[in-house]
């Protein structure tokens, strides 16, 4: 399986030469739980929401998963940048668009394919896990099953095993839990890893909660 660290994955492209593209999300709700579909080329948030009409001072906070809690954009500077893979609330007003120079969709190679995306999933630090919001790192759907009803689409690894969601949600291993939940702008719906109810699969520009019961995990998204 091929795969790529977000964290490194600016760094691959521009040593690669690749082109820039416009990504966007849509605020669909006023208070939405986004994520970035595509490495931003300029990861500041003021450069991502720069075209937006949102000031993201104030009006923005990511999940430290380290700390369990919510850490704001302010002048402190403790945000830090915008990455692929994490999720973040949204302040604005729905119908808004923000809209970024980025790295095309899946970090394609010189031959055009698509990379498979790690999300570190470190938890607290006292060895079972914690909540964290993570977001689909590409520009397009990713269904979480390929028709079985056991999550065979989306993995997990603590860096010996590697197993699909439905098995690290299950007896033995029960390292994650078995549902995704986001925020649909009037109430949280859940994505199931066996399609128990509502969508199938991790949607762009959407950020979602998922909680772990190990420390030390990575979760792996197939480009395709």
């Amino acid at each position: 399986m091929k795969t790529l660290v977000l964290v490194l994955a600016l760094t691959f492209v521009l040593s690669a030469g690749c082109f820039a593209v416009q990504a966007t999300i849509d605020m669909y709700a006023d208070n939405a739980l986004l994520a970035l579909p595509q490495v931003p080329l300029n990861p500041d948030p003021n450069a991502v929401f720069a075209s937006s009409g949102i000031d993201p001072m104030y009006n923005i906070q990511r999940w430290d998963m380290l700390a369990q809690g919510y850490v704001g954009l302010d002048d402190s500077g403790v945000y830090g940048n915008m990455l692929l893979g994490d999720g973040f609330w949204c302040a604005g007003t729905a119908g808004q668009t923000i809209s970024y120079e980025a790295v095309p969709d899946g970090v394609p190679d010189g031959s055009g394919n698509k990379t498979d995306m790690w999300i570190s999933l470190p938890g607290a630090g006292l060895g079972n896990g914690g909540s964290a919001i993570i977001g689909n790192p590409f520009a397009h759907s990713v269904d979480v099953d390929k028709g079985s009803y056991s999550g065979d689409h989306i993995f997990f690894t603590d860096g010996t095993k590697l197993l699909t969601w439905g098995e690290a949600c299950q007896d033995p291993y029960n390292w994650v839990s078995p549902v995704m939940t986001y925020w649909a702008g009037f109430g949280y719906d859940d994505v199931w890893f066996d399609n128990t109810a509502g969508p199938y699969q991790l949607d762009p520009g959407k950020g979602y909660w998922i909680a772990t019961y190990r420390d030390n995990l990575a979760m792996i998204i197939p480009a395709d």
